[in-house]
């Protein structure tokens, strides 16, 4: 793979990736209706933890990618990494720091 498609296809992944991790999240926030049945509940509970998964593979991959990239393509490869990074920061600031 060439250098400067690896470090659009790490753009495109890390996107995907944080889409995939945000429905996952998102999905599993709210309390059930009273009827739904445990196996349906298991059921979207396993749904979401794919999509989660998924999301973090993703994000990891292209963060494998820029890195592999990097040596042709310096802007696009410093992109990803700040589109996969600069998440995490923010949210474990608002998740430990700040009150």
């Amino acid at each position: 793979m060439k250098h400067s498609h690896a470090a659009n296809a790490a753009i495109v992944l890390v996107i995907i990736g944080w889409f995939s991790y945000a429905y996952g999240v998102f999905s599993q926030m709210g309390d059930p209706v009273p009827w739904v049945t445990k196996a349906e509940l298991e059921a979207h509970r396993l749904v979401a933890v794919t999509f989660m998964l998924l999301g973090v593979l993703l994000v990891l991959s292209s963060l494998w990618l820029s890195g592999y990239a990097f040596s042709s393509a310096r802007w696009r490869s410093a992109f990803t990494t700040l589109c996969a990074v600069v998440p995490v920061v923010v949210l474990f600031f608002f998740a430990f720091v700040s009150k």
